[in-house]
Protein backbone atom coordinates (compact mmCIF):
# COMPACT_ATOMS: atom_id res chain seq x y z
CA UNK A 1 0.00 0.00 0.00
CA UNK A 2 2.86 2.62 0.55
CA UNK A 3 4.36 1.64 -2.38
CA UNK A 4 1.68 1.97 -4.44
CA UNK A 5 0.95 5.69 -2.45
CA UNK A 6 4.69 6.13 -3.46
CA UNK A 7 4.19 5.60 -7.24
CA UNK A 8 1.07 8.00 -7.13
CA UNK A 9 3.14 10.76 -5.99
CA UNK A 10 5.39 10.38 -8.52
CA UNK A 11 2.94 9.48 -11.11
CA UNK A 12 1.87 13.31 -10.30
CA UNK A 13 5.14 14.56 -9.80
CA UNK A 14 5.92 13.59 -13.51
CA UNK A 15 2.87 14.98 -14.56
CA UNK A 16 2.96 18.35 -13.11
CA UNK A 17 6.66 18.86 -14.64
CA UNK A 18 5.32 17.49 -17.79
CA UNK A 19 2.67 20.35 -17.35
CA UNK A 20 4.73 22.99 -16.14
CA UNK A 21 7.26 22.43 -19.32
CA UNK A 22 4.30 22.76 -21.65
CA UNK A 23 3.12 25.99 -20.46
CA UNK A 24 6.30 27.05 -20.14
CA UNK A 25 7.15 26.04 -24.12
CA UNK A 26 3.70 27.78 -24.71
CA UNK A 27 4.15 30.90 -23.02
CA UNK A 28 7.34 31.05 -24.69
CA UNK A 29 6.09 30.53 -28.28
CA UNK A 30 3.46 33.09 -27.62
CA UNK A 31 5.64 35.51 -26.46
CA UNK A 32 7.74 34.77 -29.60
CA UNK A 33 4.80 35.15 -31.53
CA UNK A 34 4.07 38.46 -30.15
CA UNK A 35 7.77 39.71 -30.66
CA UNK A 36 7.16 39.02 -34.25
CA UNK A 37 4.19 40.50 -34.67
CA UNK A 38 5.26 43.55 -33.49
CA UNK A 39 8.84 43.35 -35.24
CA UNK A 40 6.20 43.22 -38.40
CA UNK A 41 4.43 46.20 -37.45
CA UNK A 42 7.21 48.78 -36.98
CA UNK A 43 8.95 47.48 -40.56
CA UNK A 44 5.33 48.03 -42.09
CA UNK A 45 4.95 51.38 -40.71
CA UNK A 46 8.30 52.28 -42.07
CA UNK A 47 7.56 50.75 -45.37
CA UNK A 48 4.05 50.92 -46.66
CA UNK A 49 4.83 54.29 -48.52
CA UNK A 50 7.08 51.56 -51.12
CA UNK A 51 3.55 50.10 -52.19
CA UNK A 52 0.77 51.56 -54.81
CA UNK A 53 -1.43 48.82 -54.43
CA UNK A 54 -4.86 49.48 -54.76
CA UNK A 55 -5.97 47.94 -51.81
CA UNK A 56 -3.63 49.65 -49.44
CA UNK A 57 -5.88 53.07 -50.23
CA UNK A 58 -9.14 51.34 -48.49
CA UNK A 59 -8.03 49.68 -45.61
CA UNK A 60 -9.77 50.82 -42.57
CA UNK A 61 -8.08 48.97 -39.52
CA UNK A 62 -5.00 46.83 -39.31
CA UNK A 63 -6.12 43.70 -36.94
CA UNK A 64 -2.35 43.56 -35.43
CA UNK A 65 -3.69 42.00 -32.49
CA UNK A 66 -4.99 39.04 -34.35
CA UNK A 67 -1.92 38.73 -36.25
CA UNK A 68 -1.49 34.63 -37.22
CA UNK A 69 1.99 33.56 -36.71
CA UNK A 70 3.27 30.23 -38.56
CA UNK A 71 6.02 28.63 -39.69
CA UNK A 72 6.94 26.23 -42.92
CA UNK A 73 9.43 26.13 -45.58
CA UNK A 74 9.01 29.82 -46.66
CA UNK A 75 10.29 30.29 -43.08
CA UNK A 76 8.29 33.06 -40.19
CA UNK A 77 5.10 34.47 -42.02
CA UNK A 78 2.59 37.01 -40.22
CA UNK A 79 -0.90 37.30 -41.47
CA UNK A 80 -2.91 40.15 -40.40
CA UNK A 81 -6.74 40.61 -41.13
CA UNK A 82 -7.93 43.96 -41.81
CA UNK A 83 -11.64 45.26 -42.93
CA UNK A 84 -12.25 47.79 -46.17
CA UNK A 85 -13.47 51.40 -45.11
CA UNK A 86 -16.93 51.71 -44.17
CA UNK A 87 -19.66 50.36 -46.76
CA UNK A 88 -16.99 49.31 -49.30
CA UNK A 89 -17.66 46.19 -50.55
CA UNK A 90 -16.14 43.55 -53.28
CA UNK A 91 -18.42 42.32 -56.40
CA UNK A 92 -17.74 40.81 -59.56
CA UNK A 93 -20.07 43.23 -61.37
CA UNK A 94 -22.93 40.35 -61.15
CA UNK A 95 -23.35 39.90 -57.38
CA UNK A 96 -21.76 41.49 -54.39
CA UNK A 97 -18.85 38.63 -53.08
CA UNK A 98 -19.76 37.33 -49.84
CA UNK A 99 -17.90 35.23 -46.69
CA UNK A 100 -15.04 37.39 -47.72
CA UNK A 101 -12.06 38.08 -45.37
CA UNK A 102 -9.31 40.06 -46.04
CA UNK A 103 -4.86 39.97 -45.18
CA UNK A 104 -2.03 41.25 -45.28
CA UNK A 105 0.75 38.75 -45.21
CA UNK A 106 4.39 39.23 -44.62
CA UNK A 107 7.06 36.62 -45.15
CA UNK A 108 10.32 36.91 -43.29
CA UNK A 109 13.23 37.53 -46.04
CA UNK A 110 16.22 38.48 -44.11
CA UNK A 111 16.81 39.56 -41.01
CA UNK A 112 15.16 43.09 -41.37
CA UNK A 113 12.66 42.55 -44.56
CA UNK A 114 9.17 41.47 -45.74
CA UNK A 115 7.82 40.27 -48.71
CA UNK A 116 4.02 41.44 -48.41
CA UNK A 117 1.45 40.27 -49.74
CA UNK A 118 -2.80 40.80 -50.04
CA UNK A 119 -4.60 38.17 -50.00
CA UNK A 120 -8.75 37.91 -50.16
CA UNK A 121 -10.76 34.57 -48.49
CA UNK A 122 -13.99 33.59 -49.90
CA UNK A 123 -15.04 31.00 -48.37
CA UNK A 124 -18.66 29.13 -49.74
CA UNK A 125 -19.54 28.43 -46.79
CA UNK A 126 -21.62 31.37 -44.50
CA UNK A 127 -20.41 30.58 -41.36
CA UNK A 128 -16.28 30.92 -42.50
CA UNK A 129 -14.92 31.09 -39.12
CA UNK A 130 -13.55 28.02 -39.27
CA UNK A 131 -10.83 29.31 -41.51
CA UNK A 132 -10.77 33.11 -39.51
CA UNK A 133 -8.19 32.29 -37.07
CA UNK A 134 -5.93 29.59 -39.36
CA UNK A 135 -2.59 30.66 -41.35
CA UNK A 136 -3.89 30.52 -45.33
CA UNK A 137 -0.51 31.18 -46.58
CA UNK A 138 0.75 27.47 -46.23
CA UNK A 139 -2.09 25.58 -47.27
CA UNK A 140 -6.22 25.76 -46.79
CA UNK A 141 -7.93 23.63 -43.84
CA UNK A 142 -8.77 19.88 -44.65
CA UNK A 143 -12.36 20.89 -44.92
CA UNK A 144 -11.91 24.27 -46.50
CA UNK A 145 -14.49 25.31 -49.78
CA UNK A 146 -13.71 28.11 -51.41
CA UNK A 147 -11.07 30.75 -53.62
CA UNK A 148 -8.02 32.02 -52.00
CA UNK A 149 -6.56 35.00 -53.97
CA UNK A 150 -2.83 36.48 -53.71
CA UNK A 151 -1.61 39.49 -54.83
CA UNK A 152 2.38 40.40 -54.60
CA UNK A 153 1.92 43.59 -53.54
CA UNK A 154 5.63 44.90 -54.51
CA UNK A 155 5.40 43.56 -58.76
CA UNK A 156 1.20 43.36 -58.41
CA UNK A 157 1.65 39.86 -60.42
CA UNK A 158 -1.45 37.98 -58.91
CA UNK A 159 -2.76 34.25 -58.26
CA UNK A 160 -5.68 32.54 -57.09
CA UNK A 161 -6.61 29.35 -55.97
CA UNK A 162 -9.92 27.36 -55.91
CA UNK A 163 -10.53 25.10 -53.19
CA UNK A 164 -12.95 21.90 -52.38
CA UNK A 165 -12.75 20.53 -49.15
CA UNK A 166 -9.14 21.32 -48.87
CA UNK A 167 -8.24 20.41 -51.90
CA UNK A 168 -6.77 22.52 -55.04
CA UNK A 169 -9.39 21.99 -57.93
CA UNK A 170 -8.07 24.48 -60.45
CA UNK A 171 -10.10 24.52 -63.91
CA UNK A 172 -8.27 24.27 -67.08
CA UNK A 173 -10.79 25.71 -68.96
CA UNK A 174 -11.41 29.31 -69.89
CA UNK A 175 -14.88 29.12 -70.23
CA UNK A 176 -15.54 26.85 -67.30
CA UNK A 177 -13.98 29.11 -65.19
CA UNK A 178 -16.39 32.42 -66.42
CA UNK A 179 -19.04 30.65 -65.35
CA UNK A 180 -17.97 29.97 -62.01
CA UNK A 181 -18.78 32.73 -59.32
CA UNK A 182 -15.80 34.75 -59.58
CA UNK A 183 -14.22 36.23 -62.61
CA UNK A 184 -13.03 40.28 -62.36
CA UNK A 185 -13.32 42.05 -58.70
CA UNK A 186 -14.09 45.68 -58.29
CA UNK A 187 -14.06 47.63 -55.07
CA UNK A 188 -16.89 49.78 -55.27
CA UNK A 189 -20.13 51.15 -53.31
CA UNK A 190 -23.35 49.39 -52.70
CA UNK A 191 -26.46 51.44 -53.13
CA UNK A 192 -29.44 52.02 -51.42
CA UNK A 193 -31.28 50.32 -54.28
CA UNK A 194 -28.75 47.31 -54.23
CA UNK A 195 -26.83 48.43 -57.36
CA UNK A 196 -23.22 48.09 -57.23
CA UNK A 197 -21.26 51.52 -58.13
CA UNK A 198 -17.38 50.53 -58.73
CA UNK A 199 -14.97 52.53 -58.01
CA UNK A 200 -11.52 50.31 -58.69
CA UNK A 201 -10.91 47.26 -60.46
CA UNK A 202 -8.56 45.31 -58.58
CA UNK A 203 -7.95 42.24 -60.72
CA UNK A 204 -9.17 39.25 -63.01
CA UNK A 205 -8.23 35.99 -63.00
CA UNK A 206 -9.65 32.87 -65.31
CA UNK A 207 -7.70 30.42 -66.95
CA UNK A 208 -4.40 29.86 -68.74
CA UNK A 209 -6.12 32.36 -71.54
CA UNK A 210 -7.29 34.93 -69.40
CA UNK A 211 -5.80 38.24 -68.21
CA UNK A 212 -4.40 38.08 -64.33
CA UNK A 213 -3.54 40.99 -61.81
CA UNK A 214 0.14 40.37 -62.83
CA UNK A 215 2.95 42.31 -63.85
CA UNK A 216 5.00 42.35 -67.00
CA UNK A 217 7.46 39.44 -67.43
CA UNK A 218 10.34 39.66 -69.79
CA UNK A 219 11.25 35.50 -70.70
CA UNK A 220 14.66 34.55 -70.91
CA UNK A 221 16.84 32.46 -72.05
CA UNK A 222 17.85 31.37 -75.65
CA UNK A 223 18.57 34.17 -77.48
CA UNK A 224 17.49 36.98 -75.36
CA UNK A 225 14.56 38.18 -73.84
CA UNK A 226 12.04 40.67 -75.54
CA UNK A 227 11.15 43.49 -73.57
CA UNK A 228 9.32 47.24 -73.70
CA UNK A 229 11.61 50.01 -72.22
CA UNK A 230 10.78 52.35 -69.61
CA UNK A 231 10.78 55.47 -72.06
CA UNK A 232 8.11 58.07 -73.08
CA UNK A 233 7.58 56.15 -76.03
CA UNK A 234 7.18 53.01 -74.56
CA UNK A 235 6.24 53.30 -70.71
CA UNK A 236 2.84 51.40 -69.76
CA UNK A 237 -0.60 53.20 -71.15
CA UNK A 238 -2.09 55.74 -68.77
CA UNK A 239 -5.31 55.30 -68.07
CA UNK A 240 -5.20 59.78 -68.43
CA UNK A 241 -5.60 58.44 -72.74
CA UNK A 242 -9.20 57.50 -72.06
CA UNK A 243 -12.03 60.13 -72.29
CA UNK A 244 -15.06 58.56 -72.26
CA UNK A 245 -18.15 60.69 -72.85
CA UNK A 246 -22.21 58.88 -72.54
CA UNK A 247 -24.18 59.47 -75.68
CA UNK A 248 -26.76 60.80 -76.01
CA UNK A 249 -30.19 59.13 -75.24
CA UNK A 250 -28.28 55.83 -75.23
CA UNK A 251 -26.91 53.24 -72.97
CA UNK A 252 -23.38 53.12 -74.24
CA UNK A 253 -20.05 55.58 -73.52
CA UNK A 254 -17.07 55.31 -75.79
CA UNK A 255 -13.16 56.75 -76.10
CA UNK A 256 -11.62 57.44 -78.74
CA UNK A 257 -7.52 57.59 -78.62
CA UNK A 258 -4.96 58.49 -81.43
CA UNK A 259 -1.13 57.65 -81.34
CA UNK A 260 -1.43 54.42 -79.43
CA UNK A 261 2.62 52.95 -79.66
CA UNK A 262 4.98 50.77 -77.83
CA UNK A 263 8.21 49.18 -79.08
CA UNK A 264 9.78 45.64 -78.29
CA UNK A 265 13.53 45.54 -77.86
CA UNK A 266 15.42 42.77 -77.70
CA UNK A 267 17.82 42.00 -75.17
CA UNK A 268 20.64 39.93 -75.73
CA UNK A 269 24.32 39.41 -74.56
CA UNK A 270 25.27 41.53 -77.59
CA UNK A 271 23.16 44.57 -76.40
CA UNK A 272 19.52 45.89 -77.07
CA UNK A 273 18.03 46.51 -80.73
CA UNK A 274 14.82 47.30 -80.90
CA UNK A 275 13.20 44.33 -83.28
CA UNK A 276 9.13 46.25 -83.15
CA UNK A 277 8.14 49.05 -83.33
CA UNK A 278 4.34 49.03 -83.19
CA UNK A 279 2.06 52.66 -84.35
CA UNK A 280 -1.68 53.54 -84.18
CA UNK A 281 -2.19 56.94 -85.63
CA UNK A 282 -5.38 56.65 -86.30
CA UNK A 283 -7.90 56.90 -83.36
CA UNK A 284 -9.25 53.60 -81.59
CA UNK A 285 -12.59 52.99 -80.23
CA UNK A 286 -12.96 52.42 -76.55
CA UNK A 287 -16.85 51.37 -76.07
CA UNK A 288 -18.73 50.81 -73.07
CA UNK A 289 -22.06 50.37 -71.46
CA UNK A 290 -22.44 52.91 -68.79
CA UNK A 291 -25.44 50.58 -66.77
CA UNK A 292 -24.25 46.61 -67.56
CA UNK A 293 -26.63 43.77 -67.79
CA UNK A 294 -25.92 43.28 -64.13
CA UNK A 295 -27.02 46.95 -63.34
CA UNK A 296 -23.15 47.96 -62.38
CA UNK A 297 -22.89 51.35 -63.50
CA UNK A 298 -19.23 52.34 -65.16
CA UNK A 299 -18.41 55.93 -64.54
CA UNK A 300 -15.93 57.18 -66.82
CA UNK A 301 -13.20 56.99 -64.76
CA UNK A 302 -13.84 53.44 -63.66
CA UNK A 303 -13.85 52.74 -67.52
CA UNK A 304 -10.27 54.66 -67.85
CA UNK A 305 -8.73 52.57 -65.34
CA UNK A 306 -10.19 49.24 -66.84
CA UNK A 307 -9.31 50.47 -70.58
CA UNK A 308 -5.50 51.39 -69.34
CA UNK A 309 -5.69 47.87 -67.93
CA UNK A 310 -6.91 46.03 -71.14
CA UNK A 311 -4.07 48.37 -73.58
CA UNK A 312 -1.53 47.27 -70.99
CA UNK A 313 -2.04 43.58 -71.06
CA UNK A 314 -2.28 43.23 -74.70
CA UNK A 315 0.99 44.95 -74.87
CA UNK A 316 2.29 42.41 -72.31
CA UNK A 317 0.92 39.52 -74.54
CA UNK A 318 2.87 40.84 -77.65
CA UNK A 319 6.14 41.09 -75.86
CA UNK A 320 5.33 37.95 -74.38
CA UNK A 321 4.40 36.13 -77.84
CA UNK A 322 6.95 37.78 -80.19
CA UNK A 323 9.66 39.37 -77.81
CA UNK A 324 12.45 37.18 -79.33
CA UNK A 325 10.75 36.68 -82.74
CA UNK A 326 11.00 38.40 -85.88
CA UNK A 327 7.52 38.31 -87.31
CA UNK A 328 5.83 40.87 -89.93
CA UNK A 329 3.96 43.56 -89.07
CA UNK A 330 1.20 41.63 -90.23
CA UNK A 331 1.16 38.91 -88.09
CA UNK A 332 2.19 41.52 -84.92
CA UNK A 333 -0.44 43.43 -86.14
CA UNK A 334 -3.59 41.08 -86.46
CA UNK A 335 -2.20 39.05 -83.07
CA UNK A 336 -2.24 42.48 -81.07
CA UNK A 337 -6.15 43.51 -82.22
CA UNK A 338 -7.36 39.96 -81.41
CA UNK A 339 -5.60 40.02 -77.65
CA UNK A 340 -6.91 43.76 -76.89
CA UNK A 341 -10.31 42.94 -78.28
CA UNK A 342 -10.11 39.33 -75.73
CA UNK A 343 -9.17 41.33 -73.19
CA UNK A 344 -11.51 44.70 -73.05
CA UNK A 345 -14.47 42.43 -73.29
CA UNK A 346 -12.94 40.47 -70.70
CA UNK A 347 -12.43 43.23 -67.73
CA UNK A 348 -15.32 45.37 -69.44
CA UNK A 349 -18.07 43.32 -69.59
CA UNK A 350 -20.25 44.44 -72.96
CA UNK A 351 -17.06 46.12 -73.99
CA UNK A 352 -16.14 46.70 -77.32
CA UNK A 353 -13.10 47.94 -79.29
CA UNK A 354 -13.05 48.95 -83.15
CA UNK A 355 -9.66 50.20 -84.86
CA UNK A 356 -11.67 52.08 -88.16
CA UNK A 357 -14.39 54.09 -86.24
CA UNK A 358 -16.71 56.07 -87.93
CA UNK A 359 -17.47 58.16 -84.81
CA UNK A 360 -17.38 62.16 -84.45
CA UNK A 361 -16.53 61.52 -80.94
CA UNK A 362 -12.74 63.70 -80.47
CA UNK A 363 -10.19 61.68 -80.10
CA UNK A 364 -7.65 61.81 -77.15
CA UNK A 365 -3.72 61.72 -77.37
CA UNK A 366 -2.32 58.55 -76.39
CA UNK A 367 -0.19 59.36 -73.09
CA UNK A 368 2.24 57.01 -71.05
CA UNK A 369 2.78 56.71 -67.29
CA UNK A 370 6.06 56.18 -65.44
CA UNK A 371 3.52 54.69 -62.57
CA UNK A 372 3.46 50.93 -61.69
CA UNK A 373 -0.53 51.81 -62.48
CA UNK A 374 -2.27 55.49 -62.24
CA UNK A 375 -5.38 56.24 -61.30
CA UNK A 376 -8.66 57.95 -62.96
CA UNK A 377 -11.10 57.70 -60.23
CA UNK A 378 -9.33 58.91 -57.01
CA UNK A 379 -8.70 61.81 -59.09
Amino acid sequence: MIRFTKLVKSVSLLALVLLMAHCTTNEAEKNSNVQLATETKNWYDNHKQDYDAVILNYVKNLQWENAIVSTGKDGEVVEVPFTLDDNLKTSNGTATLRNDSHRLVFVKDGQQNFKTYYIQIFADDENSSNIDKSSVYYGALNNFSGKIFTQDLLTNSATSITYKNGINSKLSSTAKWREEFYDCTFLGWIGEDGSFEPIKLLYCDGGSDAPTGGGPTTGGGGGGSGVTIPTEDSAPPSCHSFDFKALPGANWQEALVKNIRFKIVLLSETGAEIIHAVSYPQPISFGAPVVNRYNTTYSAGVSADIAAKALKESIQNVVDKYGRQRVSDLVLDQYFRERLNHNYNYYMDGGRVQFNSPSATPATEYKTTFLWSDDCVLD
